[in-house]
């Protein structure tokens, strides 16, 4: 389990990188005015890829084992690895080498790598915490509180980092002086909070409360979840076509908001073709917010600060993502653990209790009375859960109130290359 837990990292560390990395390509190559569209395109296939992945996942592993959940990508993942040798060029090194004769070296000691590791430990302290509050531990207790107390120092630790170190930094702080790029970065982080919380309990809707497989929960998302690269789509038309990037936000924040409260609505029972409908708003406006939100970033940084600016709205993002998979999560094991025993009545025991919370499998084996009682719970506690992440999803959307951001337009253009691919300075475009 340890080596499957470090290869996953590993993984997301690689994913993280290609991702970032190919916005930053499109950065350089691509005039600002004209990268809503193919930023569009790029959100159409990580969309596209994405939806494959989730949705298909549980099949794979009813049908041919989990295993090849992880080997079916090896051939993507080595046909990703040629196509990029084949076609992508090594551009002119802009970062100056401090030791030519030794340039590896000169390179590792430009990279942020105390800011990095002291905010990997931060970050896993805080959700340590997070995670095992009320959990395996009570709120009051050492564990917890050491947990929470010393990520907030580390947390403080890696600012300072950030703010002193000779290296090239992880979060250029100077990119978050002024309330327009705060404002940014907090709707941001909330959205992200918002997408992923949501993107969690959906699944777990699906099998905990509605009683279907894997497989079928994994079918049920394919069609919701295109409404992720369609929103790509038409955040990138709305950006082509002029339209202030502000007001895309705003657009896309409300449909999450309007998408996480119609998920509160459900329940037990009901139609199917509800989950359906009630289930597209959310994946809409994730597709709305993210490109919209990385280019009000990009609008406010110089030209030759996009790339870094592009890694810190992703780096941002993703701590989003974590924090917001991991208060949901946190909601629904305390919910789960406070109610457990009532709803068992005479038939609780704690072996019985852990096996309910940690295998969804578990539910099959109860007796009927039991069973729907125990669904009602998990409904309960993912309401409250949904109820999480509609506020987060309310405060992404308070916040791009404050956004002033304008339209993709430029004040003058220097091409770098012999065509459009260079903006000197990039405008707000008010």
């Amino acid at each position: 389990m340890l080596m499957l837990d470090i290869m996953r990292a590993v993984t997301g560390f690689g994913g993280g990188g290609l991702i970032t990395m190919a916005t930053v390509i499109n950065s350089d190559m691509i005039p600002f005015k004209q990268r809503g569209m193919y930023q569009a395109m790029q959100n159409i296939l990580v969309g596209f890829g994405a939806v494959l992945g989730a949705s298909l996942g549980g099949m794979i592993a009813e049908s041919i084992g989990w295993r090849w959940c992880f080997l079916l990508q090896v051939p993507v993942s080595v046909l990703a690895l040629v196509v990029g040798y084949l076609v992508l060029e090594n551009p002119p090194c802009i970062v100056p080498v401090l030791d030519p004769k030794h340039p590896f070296l000169s390179a590792m000691q430009r990279l942020d790598l105390s800011g990095a590791t002291v905010l990997v430990i931060g970050l896993g302290a805080q959700l340590l915490g997070l995670s095992l509050g009320g959990n395996d531990y009570p709120w009051g207790s050492a564990v917890v509180i050491g947990s929470l107390v010393g990520s907030v120092v580390l947390l403080l630790v890696f600012v300072k980092i950030e703010a002193t170190t000779k290296a090239i930094p992880m979060i250029p702080l100077h990119l978050l002086h002024g309330w327009q790029p705060t404002a940014v970065q907090l709707t941001n982080v909330f959205s992200g909070m918002a997408a992923y919380a949501y993107m969690f309990m959906v699944p777990l809707y699906f099998q905990a409360v509605r009683g279907d497989s894997p497989t079928a929960a994994g079918l049920r998302l394919i069609m919701p979840a295109l409404a992720t690269p369609v929103g790509g789509v038409i955040a990138g038309s709305l950006m082509h076509r002029g339209y202030p990037l502000c007001l895309n936000v705003r657009l896309g924040t409300a449909t999450m908001l309007l998408g996480n409260l119609l998920a509160l609505t459900m329940g037990t029972t009901g139609t199917r073709w509800k989950e359906f409908v009630y289930l597209v708003p959310a994946n809409l406006g994730l597709g709305l917010t993210n490109p919209s939100v990385l280019f009000s970033f990009v609008s406010l940084t110089e030209h030759q600060e996009q790339a870094v600016a592009t890694s810190t709205v992703y780096l941002i993002r993703s701590m989003g993502t974590i924090y917001g998979v991991t208060v949901t999560s946190a909601i629904v094991q305390n919910v789960l653990l406070a109610r457990l025993p009532e709803t068992l009545g005479e038939a609780a025991t704690e072996e019985l209790i852990e096996r309910l919370r940690k295998s969804l499998f578990s539910l099959n084996e109860l007796p009927p009375v039991l069973e729907t009682a125990v669904r009602a719970l998990y409904c309960d506690a993912l309401r409250i859960a949904f109820a999480a992440s509609s506020a987060f999803a309310f405060l992404a959307f308070l916040f791009s109130l404050a956004h002033k951001t304008g339209s993709l337009q430029r004040k003058c253009e220097q091409p770098s290359t012999g065509d459009e691919g260079g903006d000197a300075k990039d405008s707000l475009g008010h």
